[in-house]
């Protein structure tokens, strides 16, 4: 019996990893490393230690997100190296409705947004305040929780990559580890903390793509990934499966 837990567990942990992933991506990601490379400045200038291959979190984790307590997020625009990058928009949506767009095509390098949320009793109202002008937008989302997107002449493409045409994967996510410090356009160096993600976005359908997700990358702060609800619901019927399958055996 006690193989037979091992053994149905970890069919959970796999079915729920395949449920939510999606088509692979490139094994090497060269120019996204010399992007994350060419914004560290310490403790080796040059050289990061986020390897861009390797670090992302997994695909089933970074379609849903939430903010941090407070209910604010900075927002950092760090590269655009798309030949769209004029055209380009960024911003977040919820799948229970509602849409706000954080940066477009004119943004610069640097250029920051403070995305924030509060709940009204009912619905969630979202906030994005340009930290220059000091002017603000407005949605709202039926729950607390959020995806990303960017859009490109090519359409729009998802964090949530199951909501994609093709169902490719166009956004990696990397959580800091508060050991280097970055520097990039107009903002000040400063230590990349396990509070922070990046999100490295392709913009460009899978068919005509370099896939080196380096076209768009921005710095959010004081967000955590949260998992699918696809993701909890299988795990969760698995688990109340093998406890009605356990019963039985001990019945016996």
């Amino acid at each position: 019996m006690k193989k037979l837990t091992v053994y149905f567990i970890m069919l959970c942990f796999v079915t729920v990893i395949g449920a939510g992933s999606a088509k692979a991506i490139p094994a090497s990601l060269p120019g996204l490393q010399a992007a994350f490379d060419t914004i560290t400045t310490a403790p080796v200038s040059g050289s990061s230690s986020v390897d861009a291959s390797n670090d992302y979190i997994p695909d089933y984790l970074d379609s849903y997100w939430m903010l941090a307590a407070g209910g604010a997020s900075f927002a950092s625009l760090v590269i655009e190296l798309a030949g769209w990058a004029d055209n380009n928009t960024f911003g977040v949506y919820s799948d229970s409705g509602g849409s706000i767009e954080i940066f477009n095509g004119s943004e610069s390098s640097g250029d920051k947004r403070v995305m924030s949320m509060s709940y009204n009793g009912s619905s969630y109202d979202v906030q994005v305040t340009n930290l220059v002008t000091m002017t603000a937008t407005y949605a709202t989302f039926g729950s607390p929780d959020f995806s990303f997107y960017i859009t490109s002449p090519d359409g729009t493409f998802y964090s949530n990559s199951s909501k994609n045409v093709d169902g490719y994967d166009y956004m990696l996510a990397y959580q800091g580890a508060s050991t280097d410090t970055i520097s990039f356009g107009s903002a000040t160096p400063a230590l990349w903390t396990t509070n922070q993600f990046m999100l490295a976005w392709e913009d460009s359908l899978k068919g005509r793509i370099d896939e080196d997700y380096n076209d768009m990358l921005v710095l959010m702060e004081s967000i955590y990934p949260v998992p699918e609800p696809i993701t909890l619901i299988l795990l969760g019927s698995g688990l109340a499966g093998f406890a009605l399958m356990r019963r039985k055996f001990s019945d016996n």
